[in-house]
């Protein structure tokens, strides 16, 4: 304590060094220290372990306080087991606290560390931003560390990065963050894991380049929880923001793959299912160029829903991104694939086997959010998949449920595979590639173009009625309103049943005020051979306006006695006006 004259304070071993100790309290603590630099080398025989084995709920291996700023640490090996609440500001492996000071701790950098549990004792969370309001802790640097096992089997504080008051700015790139061994849920109420965490409207932050699951730093195996043996619920997030509005986040070029889990979650309310890789829970981001699952092959996330409650109604989807909230954010440049969702509980099937899954899930109000350029399902057939077959529990590529006008622009959505006879109809289909119900009476409608929609399919063999739609949407309902469906391509959406309830359809129009129908591609039924029902545009309300569309019925039915049509309405067709299109029945 007392004042110091110095420039800068270089710390470094000369060969292998271990400072360790076990305190409920802080190992390493840097008190309104500026320019310290802490540089483990990790070269020459030279290395640097730093560990607090304490697992008190105060326990810090690094902790910065009282304006430490411009301070780097750097090629250590950080071993820590503190367990502090998330509403704390001590009780993680690295903690950048609160200040007394003027401005918070700033401009501190964490590089190239290896940052994991003492022992066999996991931290509840390996990095914390707590700082003090007005002395924000601002320009955080977390830099190509390797971050690994923590977890809290019984409660909602489990964070690889927990940023939760009073920072902004932060930098989180190059990071690995990932699970040695499998871990086990051993406590009930939905048990929230969060590998990034940022919170409390936070804003400014670059999440960039960073790999979330798996089982080491190599990026193999699969990060594993589990919920034996008794069946607990859990909900993934791999990087979750409750953001502001000050400055718009960045989240790109992100990778969360590598994931087994298995949970009972099964919640009505949007934002509480098992798994989101990305969500948005409100204010400012861009989230782009991310990759939830593979881009090149299928298997690499794992939902396994035990729900035995018997719960009803249609539960929330989980989904590759989750975004909702008032601003207007953007979506794109995407990938989302080799997912499965199925069902290993021990309930009855078709009345507990119900979690949808959406790769993008939409409950943003924002004016202007688009979802634009994003693959979702890569080139690897049937690389989404669900075995749910309780109705109402489908696999969407798109899924938009809130009063917003939204751009869906340029999407590829393809080979979504539901394998079991999910009987949901109309918006409930048991695959749909886009479904937008984000009508509204008092906002303009949405607006889904130049989409390539393709390989959908239902593959169960049997009697019940199932559909496969490639767009279903709803108009908004104000007077004068509308909503545009233009320049798609849709083809190759197949479905086995052979019950003559079943369908395939193109472009399902639900509702609402008006539509207009330009320049779409539909081609579908080839190789359908159950005499089901086939619609390339299916009319139900609203008043439609189709022009210059190219409709393509194929198929040869042996059995069954389904209908085909190009053009089809459910109900009369006083509200419809056709021109200029293509329509080809063969």
């Amino acid at each position: 304590s007392g004042s110091a004259s110095y420039s800068r304070i270089i710390v470094s071993p000369s060969g292998s060094r271990t400072v360790s100790g076990s305190f409920n309290g802080s190992l390493v603590k840097l008190r309104g220290a500026d320019n310290v630099k802490i540089d483990g080398l990790n070269s020459g025989g030279n290395s640097l372990i730093l560990e607090n084995t304490s697992s008190g709920d105060s326990a810090t291996v690094v902790r910065y306080e009282n304006d430490a700023s411009n301070n780097r640490l750097s090629n250590c090996t950080i071993k820590g087991s503190g367990r502090g609440t998330v509403t704390s500001s001590h009780g993680a492996v690295i903690c950048y606290g609160l200040s007394t000071g003027t401005t918070g701790n700033d401009n501190d950098t964490l590089s190239n560390c290896d940052v994991g549990p003492s022992g066999s004792n996991y931290p509840f969370q390996l990095i914390k931003g707590y700082g003090s309001v007005g002395k924000e802790n601002d320009g955080i640097q977390i830099l190509n560390n390797t971050l690994h096992d923590f977890y809290n089997a019984t409660g909602n504080n489990t964070a690889g990065i927990l940023v939760y008051a009073a920072s902004n700015g932060w930098t989180i790139s190059g990071n690995k963050m990932f699970h040695t061994v499998n871990v086990a849920l051993s406590a009930g109420g939905g048990q929230p894991y969060y590998g990034i965490r940022i919170d409390n409207s936070a804003y400014g932050f670059s999440i960039t380049n960073n790999r979330i699951g798996y089982a080491n730093s190599s990026g193999t195996g699969y990060t594993t929880i589990t919920n034996t043996p008794s069946n607990y619920a859990l909900e993934y997030k791999g990087i979750y923001l409750n953001l502001g509005t000050a400055v718009a986040t960045t989240v790109s070029g992100n990778r969360i793959g590598g994931i087994d889990i298995s949970s009972s979650r099964a919640s009505a309310t949007l934002g509480s299912a098992i798994f989101y890789g990305i969500t948005l829970v409100g204010g400012r981001a861009d989230i782009t160029n991310n990759v939830i699952g593979s881009s090149t092959s299928i298997d690499s996330i794992r939902i396994k829903s035990t729900n035995n409650s018997g719960a009803t109604g249609i539960f929330s989807p989980c989904a590759g991104i989750y975004i909702a909230g008032t601003s207007s954010n953007t979506v794109s440049g995407n990938t989302i694939g080799g997912i499965g969702v199925s069902y290993t509980g021990t309930g009855t099937a078709g009345t507990h086997d119900g979690t949808p899954f959406a790769g993008i899930l939409s409950a943003s109000s924002g004016s202007s959010t688009s979802i634009m350029g994003n693959t979702i399902g890569n080139s690897q057939s049937n690389n989404i998949t669900s075995s749910m077959l309780r109705a109402g529990a489908q696999i969407a590529g798109i899924r938009c449920v809130a009063e917003a006008a939204i751009v869906i622009d340029n999407n590829v959505i393809q080979n979504l595979n539901c394998s079991v006879a999910n009987t949901g109809a109309l918006m409930n289909a048991s695959v749909i590639g886009i479904r937008d119900t984000s009508y509204s009476s008092v906002l303009p409608g949405s607006t889904l173009k130049r989409n390539t929609i393709s390989n959908l399919t239902n593959t169960a063999s049997t009697l019940s009625s199932v559909t496969v739609t490639g767009i279903f949407a709803a108009a908004p309902t104000g007077a004068g309103a509308s909503s545009t469906i233009e320049r798609n391509w849709i083809y190759s959406l197949s479905c086995n049943s052979t019950n003559n309830g079943s369908a395939v359809i193109g472009i399902y129009l639900y509702a609402g005020n008006t539509f207009y129908i330009y320049n779409n591609m539909v081609s579908i039924g080839s190789g359908i051979s159950n005499g089901i029902l086939i619609a390339g545009i299916m009319h139900k309300a609203g008043i439609v306006k189709v022009y210059y569309n190219s409709i393509r019925i194929l198929g040869a039915p042996t059995s069954g006695t389904g209908s085909s049509y190009c053009l089809y309405g459910t109900s009369t067709f006083l509200n419809l006006e056709s021109k200029n299109n293509i329509f080809v029945n063969e």
